[in-house]
């Protein structure tokens, strides 16, 4: 995890991580880290690593054959709520979870209010997502 950063003039914290599962820990302490140092209530970030273990899952699930390229999350403050932002250089797959009815796109959008799906062909996918910052 890298230290706050001015990235596009925000303070931000960013993890890159192998696409590969075996690092879907990592990126799940990255969001309890970044929730905390953010200022999120347990509630918020307990959200966040569901949100960011869906998003990876559905990063490497769309990765045939694996990505060299590693998974990029970034969390930042922002207008009362706590944004993070997946970027992959191959697809995220967001559909069905297995044999349930559910996909990951289901329960993104169930978890969060502001959920931003972004493919960028050449460039590689984006998916972002917002948890408000506890009132008081």
């Amino acid at each position: 995890m890298s230290v706050p950063t001015q990235a596009g003039g925000r303070r931000s914290l960013c993890l890159a991580v192998p696409c590969d599962t075996g690092y879907l820990v990592l990126a799940r302490i990255f969001a309890t880290a970044a929730g905390r140092a953010l200022g999120l209530d347990e509630t918020g970030i307990e959200d966040l690593k569901i949100g960011v273990t869906e998003v990876c899952s559905g990063a490497i699930a769309g990765a045939p054959g694996g990505l060299p390229d590693p998974l990029r999350l970034e969390a930042w403050r922002s207008d009362g709520h706590v944004r993070l932002q997946l970027r992959s250089v191959g697809a995220i797959d967001l559909g069905r979870l297995g044999e349930e009815e559910v996909s990951r796109l289901d329960l993104l959008l169930a978890l969060f209010a502001d959920v931003h799906l972004e493919s960028e062909s050449s460039e590689g996918s984006v998916v972002g997502l917002s948890v408000s910052l506890p009132s008081g």
